[in-house]
Order: structure tokens, then sequence, then C-alpha cells
């Protein structure tokens, strides 16, 4: 497995926790941040590279930095 696509992972699984932990279907998570909800279900099974503005506005869902 390439650097690239382990990271792609680590992103989709550090956000689906916060996501569990707070409750939020896709759907709640694509309203609250403005990212589409078929993007999120791509992010989270590790199929979409997460772009920075991705990472910022559904982080900042979480009450966090992008960079948390």
């Amino acid at each position: 497995m390439d650097v690239t696509t382990r990271f792609v992972e680590l992103v989709a699984l550090v956000l689906r926790e916060h996501a569990d932990r707070a409750g939020l279907s896709g759907a709640e998570l694509a309203r609250r941040s403005g990212v589409s909800q078929g993007q999120i279900s791509r992010i989270f099974a590790g199929k979409r590279t997460v772009s920075v503005d991705h990472v910022v506005a559904l982080a900042s869902v979480f009450g966090l930095l992008g960079s948390d």
C-alpha cells in the first residue's frame, strides 16, 4: 500500500470516528459541512482523495481545526 492510499484511509477513519461519536449521519454531516453526501460517502469509504477544503469543512462540524 502506498503512502497516499494509507493517508486517505487514515483521514477517512478519523472523520468516520468523529461522525460516529457525534451521532451524525452522512446526510446530516453533509448538511452541516456543505460537502455533498456523495462525497462524504466516498471519503468515508477511502475511495476519494480528500481536499484540504473538505477536511476543514468537515473538521469544523466537530469543533476541530483541519490540522487536528
